[in-house]
């Protein structure tokens, strides 16, 4: 489907994606309550443990593609200079 309808893979580590809180950043394994609860001790924010680890990975594939645009950019401008 992605060579279909276009786009980028972007594999992400799943280390701690569920126990990390998407609000504020904080890990710990006590946020995972339960398989479907994710609470944060540190901030208190709660969601669906699916979806919390969703957003966290979302974030990281975002943030991974736009080093790569900024990396590919700077070496585009040195070449250009060169």
């Amino acid at each position: 489907k992605l060579k279909l309808k276009g786009g980028i893979f972007v594999q992400i580590p799943a280390k701690n994606t569920s126990r990390a809180c998407h609000v504020c950043g904080y890990v710990d394994k006590e946020n995972r309550k339960t398989q479907a609860e994710f609470k944060c001790i540190h901030c208190g924010h709660t969601e669906n443990a699916d979806v919390n680890a969703a957003k966290n990975i979302k974030r990281a594939g975002l943030a991974q593609i736009a080093r790569q645009v900024n990396c590919n950019s700077s070496q585009q401008r040195e070449a250009l200079e060169a």
